[in-house]
């Protein structure tokens, strides 16, 4: 099974080359599918702290918790992880800005461009996640396209 993850231009998510595009249209539950696959691991309280700063903490940990059902509902299999208070997603996952970054320090710059369609997360918009905001700002808002 494979899962990638398009964060460059329009979102994106692919599970066996099956469009999931539900997912996309439901932006906390891909802002944090998102955000897990860049990181690859966080804690709770630093998701709490950044899906749902203004929220006491009982509300936001309840809200963590559906919006992981939500995923693995969604993706099935063991795509996102959790242990105590760790959260994850396996190795396996792909996600184009990693992909690109890679490529554009490894000199690969054509294959880098051919993955480029738009800006981080272009689109994608959540209310009261300023944490989150900041999170994409400082992320992946600088790709460019490599010269040359």
């Amino acid at each position: 099974m494979t899962l990638r993850l398009t964060t460059l231009g329009h979102p994106g998510v692919l599970l066996d080359e099956e469009d999931l595009s539900s997912l996309p249209g439901k932006p906390v539950t891909f802002g944090l599918l998102v955000y897990l696959a860049v990181e690859r691991e966080a804690t709770r309280d630093r998701l709490v702290g950044v899906f749902w700063p203004e929220s006491s903490q009982e509300k936001a940990r309840h809200a963590l918790s559906q919006t992981l059902y939500e995923l693995r509902q969604a993706l099935g299999g063991d795509w996102v992880e959790s242990t105590g208070n760790k959260v994850g997603v396996a190795p396996s996952l792909s996600v184009d800005c990693l992909e690109f970054t890679e490529m554009a320090e490894a000199g690969r710059h054509s294959e880098a461009v051919d993955l480029y369609d738009g800006p981080f997360l272009e689109g994608v918009h959540l209310v009261q996640t300023h944490p989150f905001e900041e999170w994409v700002a400082v992320s992946y808002t600088h790709l460019t396209l490599p010269t040359s």
